[in-house]
């Protein structure tokens, strides 16, 4: 089914087809045609497609050099159509230096698209960089701001770094043992610790 629907146009069928191509347990595992398949999906505009053509050019993935420059180009053409954590995608990238030049202003632009977008990810690193006044001048506030609306998200690393400001920053040990409390629930090995320290 997936080839017919491929075969006729459907982007969302290209994009299946490409992954049965990569999946290394298939019998029928052919990296060009997984390629070929995720070209055809997006340039038809499937957003998932895009994104995983961004991580094949940035990680050198289905035999391709890796090619930073398309890397960016599909991983924006899936953001700005819409799959907005892709932001967070590469706002980290830059941010951390992962195979690319790490560059603080460009993180903090993208970390800022997808933080917009309500991007919990991104909201969190972006967080950080105005914590630490890495590509954006420091600014407590904007810190707080950013890690309490990911951490409001559902972002149990980002309620941890909270918790960690309240405790570090804002010298609030009742607020910080509440926000290491509840990324203790989530089951985050770090905040459990914190909240036996408490004790």
């Amino acid at each position: 089914w997936f080839t017919m629907a491929a075969e006729k146009g459907n982007p969302e069928a290209q994009n299946q087809l490409a992954i049965i191509y990569c999946d290394e347990n298939y019998t029928g595992y052919n990296e060009t045609k997984a390629l070929y398949w995720f070209l055809r999906a997006g340039q038809n505009g499937d957003t998932d497609a895009q994104c995983n053509l961004g991580k094949i050019y940035a990680e050198g993935e289905l035999g391709q050099a890796i090619d930073l420059v398309k890397a960016e180009l599909w991983y924006l053409q899936a953001a700005e159509n819409g799959l907005y954590h892709v932001y967070g995608t590469l706002g980290h990238m830059y941010m951390n230096g992962d195979s690319v030049q790490q560059d603080y202003h460009k993180a903090a632009m993208y970390l800022s698209r997808g933080a917009e977008k309500g991007d919990a990810f991104s909201q969190n690193c972006l967080a950080i960089l105005y914590l630490e006044g890495k590509g954006v001048k420091q600014n407590n506030e904007l810190a707080l701001k950013y890690y309490t609306l990911s951490s409001d998200n559902g972002n149990y690393i980002a309620t941890f770094n909270l918790a960690k400001y309240y405790q570090t920053v804002l010298v609030d040990d009742e607020s910080s043992f509440k926000y290491y409390s509840a990324a203790a629930e989530s089951g985050y090995p770090p905040a459990i610790n914190m909240v036996g320290e408490f004790y």
